[in-house]
């Protein structure tokens, strides 16, 4: 049965960062001159995450997903991924930002990766270049096709959308979605640098309901079913197309009530909730050798505990929590 929590919440959902680092050093994720980097040795093992997985697997998660900083670029990725696509799930996906995923598809399609989650704020290579630093659009570009070549069902696609920067480029991106079943999910622009330098700019911000309209005014949004959902934005079809349009909104609509994942961070702790300062430290209970049996029931008591009703509601108050997306996968 799937773990539920103090909130008759159904929990079923596990979202593993295998490691803080990443290839990109994006604007809103990090600072121009990077981020000091954990040791390699106090990041979870696969081993050690593996195991954590079967015993969240035995707790009730159905679904799986990993992600980073950047999960590509961990040395032997392939092998987690084959070694997690082994487990019972319903679900089993990773969101990456594309640059190296055309080259190790194939093998994760194999290894038994369900679906990808590809970040791409921009379809502009100038405007790509200055989010990402770094010149990799033609990479990112040709990963989401090869993706959806290898039936990886759903590709979503993220972006962030920033006023005065990207918006002109909302109907591009839905265009995307009318003859390839792609997911085109528009998020908010929202704090995400956990004061490392990145100054978070309240006139970016353009709100869903906005966003909602914008869309609406040359397409005919039909909402989809909840149980067709297979995450927290709110998805629209437009008949004729192909994909889907979806909407996410941290704030004003913000999903806590309805939220069913935990957050196994690379260095192994687990966060209940993505603006949360506090987190579960798995990795030095399981170091210390207690047993899978143990494990399973400290879980099982600390997220009915833990796990909150809901998270900071403003945006001000988001700003002073210290979320690094790099390190927490987002």
């Amino acid at each position: 049965m799937p773990l539920i929590d103090g909130f008759n919440r159904k929990i079923d959902y596990l979202r593993i960062s295998v490691t803080d680092r990443c290839n990109f050093r994006c604007v809103y994720c990090m600072p121009s001159d990077g981020v000091e980097f954990v040791p390699r040795e106090e990041l979870l093992t696969y081993d050690e995450i593996e195991r954590i997985a079967k015993v969240f697997v035995r707790l009730g998660v159905e679904k799986i997903r990993i992600s980073g900083g950047e999960p590509t670029v961990r040395k032997d990725i392939v092998e987690l991924v084959h070694r997690i696509g082994k487990l019972p799930l319903k679900s089993f996906a990773m969101t990456t930002n594309g640059y190296l995923l055309n080259p190790l598809a194939d093998e994760f399609k194999k290894s038994g990766l369900h679906r990808v989650n590809i970040s791409l704020d921009t379809l502009d290579k100038n405007k790509f270049k200055s989010l990402a630093r770094f010149d990799g659009f033609d990479q990112v570009w040709n990963a989401i096709w090869r993706a959806v070549e290898l039936g990886f069902t759903p590709v979503k696609l993220n972006m962030v959308v920033m006023n005065g920067f990207n918006d002109g480029e909302i109907y591009d991106f839905v265009e995307l979605a009318r003859k390839t079943p792609l997911h085109i999910r528009f998020i908010e622009y929202m704090p995400s640098s956990g004061g490392l330098g990145n100054e978070f700019e309240h006139a970016r911000i353009i709100k869903t309901e906005q966003l909602k309209n914008i869309v609406s005014q040359h397409y005919e949004l039909t909402p989809v079913t909840e149980s067709e959902k297979t995450g927290p934005a709110k998805l629209f079809e437009i008949p004729g197309f192909a994909g889907k349009i979806g909407f996410i909104d941290p704030y004003a609509e913000h999903f806590c009530s309805s939220c069913n994942r935990i957050r196994l961070t690379s260095l192994g702790k687990l966060k209940w909730c993505l603006f949360s300062n506090d987190g579960l430290d798995v990795k030095g209970f399981i170091r210390s050798g207690r047993s899978d049996d143990e494990l399973e029931q400290w879980i099982r008591e600390r997220i009915i505990i833990d796990k909150p009703e809901h998270h900071p509601l403003g945006i001000s108050d988001m700003i002073h929590v210290n979320t690094v997306f790099s390190q927490v996968g987002g």
